[in-house]
């Protein structure tokens, strides 16, 4: 009897084994297509604003900031989406001085382009821009 009930649970931790470390070798999922860095221009009634959008994948999912030449370091991007089929992202950030922006903009391949509004004044402004090198990211 206890022979039998070896050949029985052996081949059965066998099988569990094997369908484990099945799971373990599946392949990661694609990221996104917004993650990587992003350089942008933003066109203003004060000139063109250039700077990085910088997107990730996290434990808790897909995360992001912004930086802007000379005038923001890292700033923290909150309520991120980005739909995948129609490759559009929508954010907001605490710009500071200007306060909330809400961001709207389509990825298309290496190039973005979308609408930037200026809450406190109103303001819709033309956002374009492209993936950043990856010498340039690294920096």
């Amino acid at each position: 009897m206890r022979t039998l009930t070896v050949c029985l649970i052996v081949p059965a931790l066998l099988a569990l084994a094997s369908c484990a470390s099945l799971r373990s070798a599946a392949p990661e999922p694609e990221p996104p297509p917004i993650v990587g860095n992003w350089d942008y221009e933003l066109d203003t009634p004060q000139g063109v604003y250039r700077g990085m959008f910088m997107f990730e994948m996290t434990e808790e999912g897909l995360a992001g900031s912004i930086t802007q030449e000379g005038v923001m370091d890292g700033i923290a991007l909150e309520e991120l989406t980005f739909d995948e089929e129609t490759g559009v992202a929508t954010f907001s950030f605490d710009s500071g001085e200007f306060g909330i922006m809400d961001v709207s903009m389509t990825i298309e391949e290496d190039a973005l382009s979308g609408l930037l509004t200026v809450l406190d004044f109103g303001a819709d402004l033309d956002l374009v821009g492209t993936r950043a090198e990856m010498e340039e990211a690294e920096q």
